[in-house]
């Protein structure tokens, strides 16, 4: 009888040491959901259009340590199909830096976006909050850069991409350790078309619509008049 309990007893404690691997493996699972991706709303460009493309993290919360501090990253483009005119770390939604935050004596954030040529833009952006006003007051996700590039040739395939393979990519939490971060997409992928055929105006349609019916008018009464 005592042994059927403790062989019950130890099963007991092997159901709970799965349960509490599961949930440790769950939380890692949320803790590791900061999420970095590439986006633009305009996939087929035409040469001469200028399009914007999007770097956005999500993920992030008031956690400590579970905020955004600092980035440096590059960003690939095939620069004989795109020209690359401007950038700017203010989120369009939120109406400002989220890695400059309001907060009485804090460093100025410091960021830019240089063009190194042949197609490679070397990003960073570096806060000058304290970890405590980044975790309390920054957004749980938002755009962090915003860049600009004109369409300049057509191509039929063409992607503008975070270059994963930079030894030097960094992303750092408020703590300026690490963070644990995902890249979902990490490119986005593009198609750049000639410039659209000329629509006709409204008039000149009305002027060849006008035309067609005249014409047809007249061989209707010539094929009547043949008919008698």
């Amino acid at each position: 009888m005592l042994k059927q309990y403790f062989t019950r007893l130890r099963g007991l404690h092997e159901i709970i040491f799965m349960v509490c691997i599961l949930i440790l493996s769950l939380s890692g699972n949320v803790a590791n959901a900061t999420v970095i991706g590439v986006s633009t709303s305009n996939v087929n460009p035409i040469v001469g259009e200028s399009i914007n493309v999007d770097l956005h993290i999500s993920g992030l919360s008031t956690a400590p340590g579970a905020s955004l501090s600092a980035f440096d990253l590059d960003i690939l483009f095939d620069d004989n199909v795109f020209a690359f005119t401007g950038f700017s770390f203010i989120d369009p939604g939120l109406g400002h830096n989220q890695l400059e935050l309001p907060e009485a004596g804090a460093f100025s954030f410091d960021g830019d976006v240089i063009d190194l040529g042949l197609g490679l833009l070397d990003a960073y952006g570096i806060s000058g909050n304290s970890d405590s006003t980044l975790d309390a007051a920054q957004a749980n996700e938002f755009r962090f850069l915003g860049l600009t590039f004109t369409a300049i040739a057509e191509a039929a395939y063409s992607s503008i991409s975070i270059d994963l393979s930079d030894p030097f990519l960094f992303i750092l939490d408020s703590t300026f350790d690490d963070l644990n971060v995902s890249y979902l997409p990490a490119e986005v992928d593009l198609s750049v078309s000639s410039e659209p055929s000329s629509v006709p105006e409204p008039s000149t349609l009305l002027l060849l619509a006008v035309g067609i019916l005249l014409l047809l008018t007249n061989t209707w009464k010539r094929f009547i008049t043949l008919g008698r």
